[in-house]
């Protein structure tokens, strides 16, 4: 006797005949839908390591850490900033920096300098921040 598939097994004989690649645009489509609060703070995760990056091999930066928002996996809200704490910018190139990671994205980041931090949010920064 022939038994009626379910919509769940058809889904699975369907992705099941995809190629590797074809599966993992499928299932990175199907998370941002699933949740779009995840998937939006990858990407800023993506796009801080870009900066973090950008600002070691043009400007010189020798150490850069995410803070903030960013670091909330629980309830990263998906309008939040990239909070990027720096090292080793030579002043006469740090505004050319700054302006070059605040302008370059969908993303609002802001971008702190040890040398002019307040004592208690560097003591933040080094607790709880993570280098990139």
């Amino acid at each position: 006797m022939k038994t009626k598939t379910s919509a769940l097994e058809q889904v699975v004989t369907a992705v099941e005949t995809l190629s590797s690649e074809e599966q993992r645009q499928l299932f990175e489509r199907l998370q941002k839908r699933i949740d779009p609060k995840q998937a939006r703070q990858k990407q800023a995760w993506e796009f801080a390591r870009t900066l973090a990056n950008l600002l070691r091999e043009k400007y010189g930066a020798t150490r850069v850490v995410v803070f903030g928002s960013l670091l909330d996996r629980t309830g990263f809200n998906p309008n939040a900033d990239i909070e990027l704490a720096v090292w080793g910018i030579p002043d006469r190139v740090y505004f050319k920096a700054m302006g070059q990671v605040t302008s370059s994205s969908e993303f609002l980041v802001e971008m702190v300098d040890e040398k002019i931090c307040s004592p208690w949010l560097w003591q933040l920064i080094e607790k709880d921040g993570v280098e990139v």
